[in-house]
């Protein structure tokens, strides 16, 4: 059964590729898995199309558009376990002003039980479906109930606050716009990233402090950035969410990670995630 509405709970993993054909379509794609108490584990898969290596055709409104070929499986060994075939359409721009092109996104969710599967990407221009590519990767689902969690930590392009819970991108309050690739170039300042906390009142007793910690590491060096951190205080519940951002300015060129702990009162770590991201800052250098 696929799942379209839109839930509260994210959890374990994120991890993105890139499709392209040369001078023809090109796109990102990245995916994470979720948790929710009602649904259980599910996959939630971002596709951000290059509107520019798009075929526009003339549709019924007298409008340039065009229009994507996807079919996501997820199958274990020769049983599908969940997937979506459609086709993805663009926003339609001015026949008199075709220079206007827009990149446009898919966003989509996928209920599994815990377990290793196969996931099956095939995307092509409808213009020309005989040049798909596919994509394979394994993904493991696993969650258990008695166990703290960190949730994947989702980087964002931008978010915003909503008491519209339809919107499938909504989460605990937040209209939330992934960044699909990890990579900030020197014109963004500013690293937002957003996350969940699952099962703390296993470990610290509900309504209880417990500490957030989170910092940027170098990625080959392992060594901690005093500079580019923080923390926050939390009472602990069944689910705990965080949205927050870092300043970046200063950041010199190179390979990071953000890391995110959760500690309780005596500084045990309970739980933590990591993602890793590249920086580009040429006018800045390391303080060596």
């Amino acid at each position: 059964m696929k799942f379209k509405h839109s839930l509260l709970f994210v959890l374990f993993l994120l991890a993105s590729t890139y499709f392209s054909y040369s001078q023809s379509l090109n796109a990102n794609m990245k995916y994470a898995v979720f948790y929710s108490p009602e649904v259980g584990p599910y996959v939630e898969t971002y596709l951000l199309i290059n509107g520019t290596t798009v075929t526009y055709r003339l549709n019924a409104h007298n409008k340039m558009q065009g229009a994507i070929n996807l079919s996501i499986v997820f199958q274990q060994n020769d049983t599908v376990a969940n997937y979506s075939k459609i086709q993805l359409q663009s926003p339609e721009i001015d026949t008199t002003d075709n220079s206007k092109v827009y990149d446009f996104m898919d966003y989509q969710r996928f209920t599994l039980a815990n377990g290793t599967y196969e996931m099956v990407v095939r995307i092509s221009d409808a213009a020309h479906p005989e040049k798909e590519f596919e994509y394979k990767e394994m993904i493991t689902i696993e969650y258990h109930p008695d166990k703290v969690y960190v949730s994947s930590i989702e980087l964002l392009d931008s978010y915003e606050k909503t008491d519209d819970t339809s919107i499938i991108n909504s989460k605990n309050g937040f209209k939330l716009l992934p960044k699909i690739n990890n990579f900030y170039p020197e014109t963004t300042n500013r690293l937002s990233f957003y996350c969940e906390f699952y099962n703390v009142t296993t470990q610290v007793e509900s309504g209880s402090p417990f500490l957030v910690q989170y910092y940027i590491r170098g990625f080959e060096s392992q060594q901690q950035l005093p500079d580019f951190s923080g923390f926050k205080r939390m009472k602990s519940s069944a689910v705990n969410v965080m949205i927050n951002n870092i300043d970046i300015t200063s950041l010199a060129s190179g390979n990071y990670e953000l890391v995110v702990e959760l500690k309780d009162r005596n500084n045990q770590l309970l739980a933590k995630n990591i993602i890793f991201f590249q920086r580009s800052n040429p006018n800045i250098q390391y303080d060596t």
